[in-house]
């Protein structure tokens, strides 16, 4: 996940200056970026989707406790390469699916209130 994760963030990492390529370039980055975001966002929601929901007055399951931690670690090991860092930046673009797509993946990041990220 460690190569996977360095060549995602070096696309994003490039996507926010788009002064200096032509617009045919500037169009596949946009959409590099959206596909980036989301695939991202769903290593996140993949671990979430798994969690268990929980009733009222009901005693946390131990499932529920394994499954949030699972989702805190995959939080923390995407928020290790700077993830906030880098993509802050593309909520400043003009397309509204690229920031649509960084809120999204910002939201999840967050997820379960992770101190770590």
């Amino acid at each position: 996940m460690q190569v996977f994760s360095k060549s995602f963030f070096s696309i994003l990492y490039g996507a926010h200056d788009l002064r200096q390529i032509g617009e045919t370039d500037r169009l596949q980055l946009e959409r590099l970026s959206v596909r980036t975001l989301q695939v991202l966002r769903a290593i996140i929601c993949n671990q979430i989707v798994l969690v268990p929901s929980l009733r009222d007055g009901v005693k946390i399951p131990p499932a529920y406790t394994v499954a949030m931690e699972n989702v805190t670690a995959v939080q923390t090991t995407i928020n290790s390469y700077d993830a906030v860092l880098k993509v802050i930046p593309l909520l400043s673009q003009q397309n509204s699916d690229v920031v649509r797509e960084t809120l999204a993946f910002l939201s999840a990041l967050i997820y379960c209130g992770n101190p770590q990220v």
